[in-house]
């Protein structure tokens, strides 16, 4: 059995044997159509940014003397306005955020900062000034040809403001990846079935289409598949002539209706991991047919199957482009947590700040098979392998989920 970080290596380095990223097909697209999406080109600011002064909010612009403190008003400064007159430092103008400060003004003053009588601006007492105050400078962010987003960058809806700012209304990205996902199970039903006796809503299917469309992959094939032999192999064997990736839950441990394992080794497969030493999710299979698919098999449990997409699958797929996923971080344990043995624990729970220290509130239920405790977590606690009952306090890595 592989510890977490042989097998997360072991997976990386096949899953990159798999593609070449240099041949991978690329596609334009308009900008809005963009998140989730991987850039095929790098992105320059083809202008500096901001491109010229300008008010960070509402107020009067002025140029500082500090003898001054009242101000004649001789008119205003919209965000539109791109010229304006000269006036000397004992007048003032009205200033909406984003309107032009002009070159020979150094200070913008609040408007809750004043007193207006006509035309007449004074400043409130014990208000104290200094230069350049308010403004947001030319190329204070960017400068002109700066390059800002590499190839292999994720598009997120944080950064589609910024793109669009460098004169971006179409990006060529990668292709999304093809994804055939199958849960495989005689109990398996659809969930607008009722599950009578030994029956179960097939979940994790729709658990791991779902990740799917949020992290841009293409759907190929979703299917539940009943526990006959011949009926996996079939559409394995489709799947692995049709997809870039193969995902499937369930069937993957030692029963007796546990197929995968035997069918993929029928179809040529090389297996290269059958369990990881995680909790939960430990009875994982990693396996590529002829060294460009690779299958993923997830366990049945509902907590297991999503836990190994994240730390397996999605940190394999975002190696190729050299992303760092999972983003990590600090927080304490705000309980003692009990943990007896030697496997890497992801736990389910909330993080809550205070008095600015981050907190990991564990849930209080960590079973393989609560799907509730999962639905009202936003992240996943790691305990190390080597950690044994880590008390109250210890800091420990957290992923967003």
């Amino acid at each position: 059995m592989k510890s977490y970080s042989e097998a997360l290596e072991i997976i990386k380095t096949n899953f990159k044997n798999c593609f070449d990223k240099t041949k991978l097909e690329t596609e334009i697209i308009p900008i809005e159509n963009s998140i989730g999406r991987i850039l095929a080109e790098d992105i320059y600011s083809d202008i500096d940014l901001p491109s010229f002064n300008y008010s960070a909010m509402d107020g009067i612009v002025i140029s500082f003397n500090n003898k001054i403190s009242s101000w004649d008003l001789v008119g205003e400064i919209k965000a539109a306005d791109s010229e304006t007159e000269f006036f000397d430092e004992t007048k003032t103008k009205l200033i909406m955020t984003g309107g032009l400060v002009p070159d020979f003004c150094d200070m913008v003053i609040p408007i809750e900062d004043l007193i207006f009588e006509e035309k007449k601006v004074f400043l409130k007492e014990k208000i104290s000034l200094k230069k350049n105050q308010n403004i947001r400078f030319k190329a204070e962010d960017l400068k002109k040809n700066e390059l800002v987003f590499k190839i292999g960058f994720h598009i997120s809806a944080t950064s589609i403001s910024e793109i669009a700012s460098l004169g971006k209304e179409n990006l060529l990205v990668f292709k999304k990846f093809t994804v055939s996902v199958f849960a495989t199970g005689d109990e398996l039903i659809l969930p607008n079935e009722f599950p009578e006796i030994g029956k179960v809503r097939a979940s994790n299917l729709y658990s791991l289409l779902s990740l799917c469309n949020q992290f841009g992959f293409d759907l190929k094939t979703k299917k539940i598949l009943k526990d006959k032999k011949d009926l996996i192999t079939e559409e394995l064997k489709s799947a692995l002539e049709n997809s870039n990736i193969v995902l499937t839950t369930g069937g993957v441990s030692v029963g007796k209706y546990d197929l995968l394992p035997e069918v993929l080794k029928d179809l040529g497969c090389e297996i290269h991991i059958t369990k990881s030493n995680i909790k939960p999710g430990k009875p994982m299979l990693y396996a590529t047919y002829q060294n460009k698919i690779p299958i993923f098999c997830f366990p049945g449990n509902p907590v297991s199957s999503f836990l190994n997409f994240y730390i397996y699958f999605l940190s394999s797929f975002y190696s190729l482009f050299e992303i760092e996923f999972p983003k990590l971080i600090y927080a304490k344990l705000s309980e003692n947590v009990s943990k007896k043995d030697n496997k890497k624990h992801f736990i389910r729970g909330n993080i809550l700040n205070q008095n600015s220290e981050n907190l990991f509130n564990p849930a209080k239920k960590q079973s393989s098979g609560d799907m509730t405790s999962l639905a009202n977590s936003e992240y996943l606690g790691i305990l190390d392998e080597e950690i044994i009952d880590p008390q109250k306090g210890t800091s420990i890595l957290c992923i967003k989920i």
